[in-house]
C-alpha cells in the first residue's frame, strides 16, 4: 500500500446502501434522515439509518 493514502469512509444508509454525501453537509443529512425515518428509495417509513463504510479497497 501507498504510505499516506487515508482510507476514505463515507456514510451510507443500512436499508438501501444510497451514499448521503461528504462532510459537514453529509453530516446533517444524517440528521436529517434520522429525524424523518424516511428511506428515499425503498419509500419504507423506517429509520433511515446511516452507517460508516470504507470506500474503495
Amino acid at each position: 500500500m501507498a504510505k499516506g493514502k487515508a482510507v476514505k469512509y463515507e456514510w451510507r444508509c443500512k436499508c438501501c446502501n444510497t451514499p448521503t454525501g461528504a462532510g459537514q453537509a453529509q453530516k446533517e443529512k444524517v440528521k436529517e434522515l434520522k429525524k424523518n425515518k424516511y428511506c428515499p428509495k425503498t419509500r419504507q417509513m423506517q429509520a433511515h439509518e446511516a452507517k460508516l463504510i470504507k470506500k474503495g479497497n
